[in-house]
């Protein structure tokens, strides 16, 4: 049985400098929430899909944030997950020290966790499970820095506050926002630095270049083929990407209304319906109840590979996407 992870990235971006009540509500209806003219796409939306299919999705919050935008609004976002029986875990973007920074966290030095010391990542994730304790969200089991953006330090910083398992690990994105440096690529959870690594899944495209399983960026064939190839080779893990606003058509210019990402409710439609129809290959699992060596895997000696008919099939469809 291969355990997916469906993971949603759940974080809110005001586009404004200053920070007022109004600016953060409607940040929280386009990025939490999704809502549009056609519908609602956000965090409600998925819950009840996920339900519907009877799937676990774990969804990452962004902790740090609650400093500038309050308590409350963090409490809101959890109590719609919590509410509706999935997990929550933890996620942080060092931006928002732009905004909350001072006393014993660190000025901002950069958007990624790796900016920062061993002392002040600690710090950093520190203060986001405080604030979700007051959130009211009990152990935190799980962590990914924003963007990917982690270092070995971050891993060290997490053993120190009691975090058992790390996804920021991202093949597609090494030397890019992530830097976890390891010997060999990482195609499955291993033991690093008193942390279990769980990586992003990630597949070869086309030559040369690996994609990350993330629903905006993949076609629902290349994601089913990679976990059916997963599946097939014995692996203990597949990671897919979301976010709270994946399901929504990127901004394209301030005050433009918000619209669904046609294709990527699609994918996402699709692709709960084909977790569900295959319960005996694929359990959605999430972090809170499962021991961290239950992960920790034989190194595979290859990875995943996608067809060149998949990537133009998803190319294809992401132009014809544009226009929907």
């Amino acid at each position: 049985m291969l355990n997916v992870f469906l993971t949603v990235d759940t974080e809110l971006w005001p586009r404004v400098p200053v920070l007022t009540g109004a600016a953060i509500r409607h940040a929280m209806e386009r990025d939490i929430y999704g809502r549009t003219a056609r519908g609602e796409y956000g965090i409600e939306y998925q819950v009840r899909t996920l339900n519907e299919f009877g799937l676990r999705a774990v969804f990452l919050v962004e902790a740090l944030s609650a400093g500038a935008v309050g308590v409350d609004v963090l409490r809101e976002i959890v109590g719609v997950i919590e509410g509706g029986g999935q997990e929550v875990q933890m996620h942080v973007h060092p931006e928002w020290l732009k905004h909350v920074g001072g006393g014993e966290l660190p000025q901002f030095a950069g958007p990624g966790m790796k900016d920062y010391t061993l002392a002040e990542q600690s710090a950093l994730i520190a203060r986001g499970l405080f604030n979700l304790a007051q959130a009211g969200v009990g152990r935190v089991q799980a962590f990914r820095a924003g963007g990917y953006g982690a270092n070995l330090d971050t891993l060290g910083a997490l053993a120190q506050n009691g975090i058992a398992f790390d996804t920021s690990y991202n093949h597609a994105w090494l030397g890019v926002t992530c830097d976890i440096k390891c010997p060999l690529p990482l195609h499955q959870a291993a033991r690093i630095n008193g942390m279990v690594e769980v990586p992003v899944s990630h597949f070869r495209d086309y030559p040369g270049h690996v994609r990350h399983a993330e629903i905006c960026a993949c076609s629902s064939g290349e994601i089913q083929q990679a976990l059916e190839q997963a599946w097939r080779r014995g692996w203990r893990s597949f990671v897919i990407v979301s976010h709270s606003f994946e399901l929504l058509q990127p901004r394209r210019e301030p005050g433009r209304a918000a619209m669904p990402a046609r294709v990527s409710v699609g994918r996402f439609q699709r692709l709960c319906e084909y977790l569900a129809a295959n319960r005996d290959r694929y359990r959605t699992t999430g972090f809170a109840d499962l021991a961290p060596d239950a992960l920790v895997a034989q190194p595979p000696q290859s990875g995943l590979t996608g067809s060149m008919f998949r990537t133009g099939w998803r190319m294809a469809e992401q132009l014809a996407g544009r226009w929907l």
